[in-house]
């Protein structure tokens, strides 16, 4: 991943930009899932349920994202724990530097299956047409594609969050 700006100002900020967007949209979280806060009643079709988790997942990324991480209390609503905090850190990397993203993106949920700590899915994430911008004019460039992870979601009362997501590769 690269960022080019035409500001020598820019060049820490950047490393920390870099840093960021590789943590949350290329490595993932890799710590371990935490128990869920209720007795989630397991659903009929783990799959539908990932596919609109992670559906919310995205849809609600895009829009903090696409503020430059004003908002980063509606993360709340799409992860917890350890993935919740490493999105946090990111939205207010992204404020400080006034980064914004636009353009679509799109969750094609591979496997999805019912495991002790929640639901244990692989899914491919398409950012081809989602791309970062500066508030300031300045170029930022970002590696596009479609990525694999690994994901556990876990019951939050009736909700389901993303607790893990790693990168596993392309897809």
């Amino acid at each position: 991943m690269t960022i080019v700006s035409s500001s020598r100002s820019l060049r820490p900020a950047a490393l920390v930009l870099t840093a960021s967007l590789a943590a949350v949209l290329l490595s993932g979280c890799t710590a371990g899932a935490l128990a869920p806060e209720g007795s989630p009643t397991p659903p009929a079709d783990a799959e539908s349920t990932a596919q609109s988790t992670l559906a919310h997942y995205a849809e609600v990324l895009a829009a903090v994202k696409a503020d430059a991480g004003e908002q980063p209390e509606r993360l709340a609503e799409i992860a917890t724990g350890s993935h919740l905090d490493q999105l946090e850190t990111a939205a207010a990397t992204w404020r400080d530097l006034g980064i914004a993203w636009r353009g679509p993106t799109a969750v094609d949920v591979e496997s999805a299956e019912l495991a002790d700590d929640g639901i244990a899915v692989s899914y491919c994430l398409d950012v081809t047409e989602h791309a970062p911008y500066a508030l300031d004019g300045d170029d930022v460039d970002f590696e596009q594609g479609r990525f694999a992870f690994e994901a556990v979601l876990v019951a939050s009362g009736d909700e389901w969050r993303v607790s893990e997501n790693e990168n596993v590769g392309t897809c």
